[in-house]
């Protein structure tokens, strides 16, 4: 049913303040689905432009031009595992095995992952020297039991980072396997794609939840 101001669907009398007034006890609107690609690939959106984008399990709208999630699914939590003005240095990491960065000693540490579904890690890169190899992966890893080590999302042995230049990096969010979500040991891991990294600091490292 049409008005000259509003439309109404399962309605003779749609809301005067609404462009589209629906009406509905069993079904709700769903709006387009999009990839990440997809998303970014619309051209000029209008600022309320709204898409649920499939990869972060999210609505976002653009403001600006720019997409912004509207919600977060669970609260989101941070922990800073390394923060100091001076970096911590560790040299020849190889690419046989991976080099435990952040571990062993005060850097292996204890989060409960109990009520979360994702998680994501920011490190600020410095001193990177490559050496023979062609790139650094650091990636996070959790423990029950302090001798089994696997990665967080076995699916993409997640979250990682691929380290080819210094910088504040950020990896996606990721989802967290069942049997991860506990309270549990995690440790930061580096291994070079090939060859040898000469070098590699961090000045920072966090671990954000939600």
């Amino acid at each position: 049913m049409a008005t000259a101001q509003s439309v109404g669907i399962n309605t003779l009398t749609p809301n005067a303040a609404a462009a589209l007034d629906i009406e509905s006890t069993t079904g709700g609107l769903l709006i387009p689905r999009m990839t990440t690609a997809q998303v970014s690939a619309l051209s000029s959106p209008p600022d309320g432009l709204m898409v649920y984008n499939t990869d972060v399990s999210n609505t976002v709208m653009f403001v600006g031009g720019s997409p912004y999630e509207l919600y977060n699914s669970v609260t989101s939590n941070t922990m800073a595992i390394l923060s100091g003005i001076e970096p911590v240095l560790w040299l020849n990491v190889g690419f046989l095995n991976p080099t435990e960065l952040l571990g062993l000693t005060v850097h292996r540490f204890r989060m409960d992952l109990s009520n979360a579904q994702q998680v994501r890690v920011t490190a600020n890169v410095t001193g990177l020297t490559l050496g023979l190899g062609s790139g650094l992966t650091l990636s996070l890893q959790y423990s029950t039991d302090g001798s089994t080590w696997l990665p967080l999302n076995s699916s993409n042995f997640g979250p990682g980072l691929s380290i080819t230049v210094n910088g504040l990096l950020t990896t996606s969010w990721v989802d967290i396997d069942a049997a991860a979500q506990d309270d549990v040991q995690l440790r930061l891991v580096g291994q070079a794609n090939g060859g040898i990294v000469t070098q590699v600091g961090l000045g920072l490292v966090q671990v954000e939840v939600r």
